[in-house]
């Protein structure tokens, strides 16, 4: 901290032309210590507290940072992603808290602190499978154009994303990204006639729940019918394939088709 601290009242001072007046904590010994407290005091800076084991006077603090990780949170085990990367997930929540609206103020944190107003064009889901470009210079002939890897955030001092290759563990700045957002990471719940049932596919699904749900309702009524027709016991010797010849199969309709409304 006392190593930062320099760095952000400076920048703070070249950015706004003036620098803070006050800094406020709740007694961490990050802030505390005699380091942090001699570099205060040459760059004049108010030092507060809050009251021992009273976070609510320091609340829009604890509340910013409640927030932001619950958001990295749910977006990592979204993305299907090791807690390893928790840094990541909470780096891109904050990234995107910055350019949101708040109620305080009709305008985005981003739009407040750069007096412009943020693009969101480039904003892709957390854990998609992307394809980063690999340099002419990096590769030979026959070799790929691309690597396959995982969205994990935005990079603050370039203009591009960072994709994490899952064989090296490494994370990597791109600038030119193709991504696939319908990709569906290694395991996904499927809401099915009322009931939550685990689907460990690994191919990148397309269907929706309601198609999933058509496709169990038409099964079951099938199983039914084929049920009412034996209607013997589980010993008794039936030839089921001629059962089955005999039921009716409902036709599903295809992905972009759905029934007419009378």
């Amino acid at each position: 901290m006392a190593a930062k601290l320099p760095e952000y009242v400076a920048y703070v001072s070249n950015k706004f032309g003036t620098k803070p007046k006050v800094l406020r904590s709740d007694n961490g010994t990050e802030y505390t210590g005699k380091d942090t407290q001699a570099v205060l005091k040459r760059a004049g800076i108010e030092f507060q507290t809050s009251v021992p084991y009273n976070l609510e006077q320091n609340g829009l603090a604890e509340r910013k940072n409640r927030t932001l990780c619950e958001s990295g949170r749910s977006m990592l085990f979204d993305a299907n992603l090791p807690t390893k990367y928790w840094g990541e997930a909470v780096m891109t929540a904050c990234y995107i808290q910055n350019r949101l609206p708040t109620t305080a103020v009709n305008k985005t944190p981003y739009e407040l602190w750069n007096d412009a107003k943020p693009n969101l064009t480039h904003i892709r889901v957390l854990g998609s499978k992307a394809y980063a470009h690999i340099p002419a210079e990096k590769r030979r002939k026959w070799d790929s154009h691309s690597v396959e890897g995982v969205l994990v955030g935005y990079s603050e001092t370039w203009k591009g994303y960072r994709i994490l290759n899952p064989s090296t563990s490494r994370v990597t700045v791109c600038r030119t990204v193709v991504f696939d957002e319908c990709f569906v990471t290694s395991q996904k719940f499927i809401s099915v006639s009322g009931t939550v049932q685990l689907d460990t596919d690994t191919a990148g699904e397309h269907c929706t729940c309601s198609q999933q749900s058509s496709t169990q309702t038409s099964l079951n009524h099938s199983l039914q019918m084929i049920d009412d027709q034996l209607d013997v016991d589980v010993d008794t010797d039936v030839d089921v394939s001629s059962v089955i010849e005999q039921v009716p199969v409902q036709k599903e309709s295809t992905d972009c088709e759905r029934p007419a409304r009378r």
